[in-house]
């Protein structure tokens, strides 16, 4: 059950076959996806959940195209005419929107600034390494708290030199002798 602040979006898709190749493209690819989901599914409840993952990830997956480069999504989309839009065609896409450098500048040496991604990764080494060092120490805590668990464990299963064999203590009355000789006296004039 949804939450209540949760919303549920309709979007519907228009389509013209007759008057866009690209949306005849799109719906050629649209179908034959369908069709092979179909296929692999045997329940309708397990096809409409996939059928509802698919439409939410291509939507998501184009609203983030957008949002980085609205004229990359129109010619990816445009790119729908084309009978195969593949890595090279996409690459050429993303250089003509100045997302990736030229084919033309690849050639005339000129080199990518790698540093922020170099310091980036640097930096996430150097969180992992510490991360690894705190999960060692918690480790070797863990194991000392495990022993000395076991320790106590054994030492409560161990019988202690007071208990008899019933359960009942002994009392060492040793240390008390002088008292037990004091109260005998007592009792012995008489006064209890």
């Amino acid at each position: 059950m949804p939450k209540p602040q949760d919303k549920k979006l309709n979007l519907p898709l228009y389509l013209n076959p007759v008057v866009s190749q690209a949306d005849r493209a799109a719906m050629e690819a649209l179908q034959h996806w369908y069709t092979t989901a179909k296929q692999n599914c045997q329940q309708r409840d397990e096809l409409d959940g996939i059928i509802r993952g698919f439409h939410r990830d291509l939507y998501l997956a184009g609203l983030r195209l957008h949002q980085i480069n609205p004229r990359l999504c129109r010619h990816v989309a445009e790119a729908m005419e084309q009978s195969d839009l593949d890595a090279e065609t996409f690459s050429q896409q993303l250089s003509a929107c100045g997302l990736l450098p030229s084919p033309a500048a690849e050639t005339t040496n000129e080199t990518v600034d790698l540093t922020p991604l170099t310091a980036l990764l640097a930096e996430q080494s150097k969180q992992l390494g510490s991360m690894q060092d705190e999960l060692s120490q918690l480790r070797k805590l863990a194991e000392q708290q495990a022993r000395q668990l076991q320790k106590m464990k054994f030492a409560s299963s161990a019988p202690s030199p007071g208990r008899k064999s019933d359960g009942s203590e002994e009392m060492d009355v040793s240390a008390m002798q002088s008292q037990i000789k004091q109260m005998q006296k007592v009792r012995a004039k008489g006064i209890f």
